[in-house]
Formats: C-alpha cells, structure tokens, sequence
C-alpha cells in the first residue's frame, strides 16, 4: 500500500512557510491529489474534533509536546479519532515513554 493516495486526508497545523509544511506535507498532497487539512493554530478540542469530522487519515504535527501539552483535558473517548493511521511527528526525539 502507498504511504499517501488520493483517498487521503491530511491534517495540519505548522506554520507552512516552514519547509517542513511545504515539502512534508503540500507538496505530497498535491502530488497524490489528497485533501489537506489546515487549521490555523493549534487548539486541542478543534484539532481532536477536526480528525472525526474530515475523518483524517494523516496527521502531521511539528511538536509532540502540542499533544501533550494539556493531557488533563484531552478528551480521546468523546472524539473519534479511528480513522487516524499514521501519525509523523518531526522536529524532536520522541521519548519511548
């Protein structure tokens, strides 16, 4: 199975004047022909809500500590995130944690 198709769905949130945003992210979505995602900053609540409305498939995220960042009201169980399957986090090491 390709890592991308036309049937994907991209979500992020990174400023996309950084390379990253342009060549990670648009870039591999208009070549596949995917539908992107962009929210304009970072809000917990709209980005979990925004991956069961569009049903996302891919998700980009900059930083792991904007997901972590306020674990106390994540609120997995209400939202469903099912059809996320892959998840690329950049710019830090992840902690096996």
């Amino acid at each position: 199975m390709p890592l991308a198709s036309e049937n994907d769905v991209y979500m992020v949130f990174i400023p996309l004047f950084h390379i990253y945003g342009i060549v990670a992210i648009v870039n591999i979505a208009l070549y596949v022909g995917s539908t992107t995602v962009i929210l304009p900053r970072f809000e917990l609540e709209h980005y979990l809500s925004s991956i069961e409305k569009y049903k996302v498939r891919i998700m980009n995220c900059n930083s792991f500590i904007h997901l972590c960042s306020n674990v106390s009201e994540i609120q997995f169980f209400i939202v469903d995130v099912s059809s996320l399957s892959l998840c690329i986090f950049s710019s830090e090491a992840l902690n096996v944690q």
